[in-house]
């Protein structure tokens, strides 16, 4: 009975795969931490500059009396406004790009000590 599940060769082979699952796993954890922190930075920075021009639009609607005026300060904002979710964007894009490359060198990582 050499090729049965208590064969120490195939236990050891268990144990061998188990610790190398559970190194990709804290590996893999630790990409989801680092994402979640750089995600959370990006919404917080688009949430800090939307409240700011939230502010300005109400302020404008008090100050401004004149129609050209309010048409110029709109496009000012409106401009702030793309500025901001420019940001956002490239910093989810910056982020997420940061997350494929993890998983890719973990997943690469994973299939040569696997290939070893």
């Amino acid at each position: 009975m050499t090729n049965t599940i208590f064969d120490k060769t195939a236990v050891e082979k268990l144990f061998t795969l188990g610790e190398g699952a559970f190194d990709r796993l804290s590996e893999a954890g630790a990409i989801n931490a680092e994402a979640a922190k750089k995600f959370g930075a990006c919404q917080a920075e688009l949430a800090e500059a939307l409240l700011s021009l939230g502010g300005k639009q109400f302020e404008l609607m008090g100050k401004v009396r004149e129609p050209t005026e309010l048409l110029r300060a709109s496009g000012e904002y409106g401009e702030a406004f793309r500025s901001a979710l420019d940001a956002y964007v490239g910093g989810v894009r910056t982020a997420a790009d940061e997350v494929r490359s993890g998983y890719s060198k973990l997943a690469l990582g994973a299939v040569e000590k696997a290939a070893a």
